[in-house]
């Protein structure tokens, strides 16, 4: 059975019923994205993904104060909240790649239906990791907004971004080319500013 952190507000955890966790793995060198947790292992912080509570088991423990400011801080950095809020972009990936990759603020389909129908997700993922590593980290939007989940609600073009709504999604899975109008292909400063702000308050960081 694989441990996981919680590390979403309680909040969202009540409301949604499917909090936002980072595994704990066993075996993995410690560094800023994946600090180390106790004994345990090392808390994945490239890896946070919002799950259903009906897969979480009984509580195990809780971090300490240093573990929780570590693991705040490593999802920070990997989720660029302050270019988020900035509004602006990460630098490009070093050295230049050729193949084609996600870019961060960027809008891709995932070709995975959902409920018969392709999502589009809001790419949070600093691009020097999306450029070398095989998945990447997006936003889901929806169509439809409802009143109880404003809290989470960042408004794009093509419908709200949950900030919630964290998910892992395959590079190769996602549609290379970007949606057409009105459907938006990226977001604008303000949009990643009211992004960063919205994962801060979900994520407590």
């Amino acid at each position: 059975m694989t441990r996981a952190v919680v590390v979403s507000e309680d909040a969202w955890n009540e409301w949604a019923k499917s909090p936002i966790v980072v595994p704990l793995a066993a075996g993995l060198s410690a560094n800023a994205l994946r600090p180390q947790v106790g004994q345990i292992g090392v808390a994945d912080c490239t890896r946070p993904i919002t799950v259903s509570q009906t897969r979480l088991g009984e509580v195990r423990g809780h971090l300490s104060t240093k573990e929780s400011t570590a693991v705040t801080t490593a999802l920070a950095s990997m989720l660029n909240i302050a270019r988020l809020i900035n509004g602006t972009a990460p630098p490009p990936p070093a050295p230049p790649t050729p193949q084609w990759y996600p870019r961060f603020g960027s809008i891709y389909f995932d070709t995975l239906p959902v409920g018969g129908h392709e999502k589009m997700f809001a790419i949070v993922s600093d691009d020097r990791w999306n450029a070398t590593q095989p998945f990447v980290i997006g936003l889901r939007l929806t169509s439809k907004r409802k009143e109880l989940r404003q809290r989470w609600e960042v408004p794009l073009t093509g419908g709200p971004a949950i900030v919630g709504d964290i998910q892992l999604i395959p590079t190769a899975r996602l549609e290379q080319t970007p949606p057409r109008p009105p459907r938006p292909d990226q977001c604008t400063p303000a949009q990643r500013a009211a992004i960063g702000r919205g994962l801060q308050l979900v994520l407590n960081l």
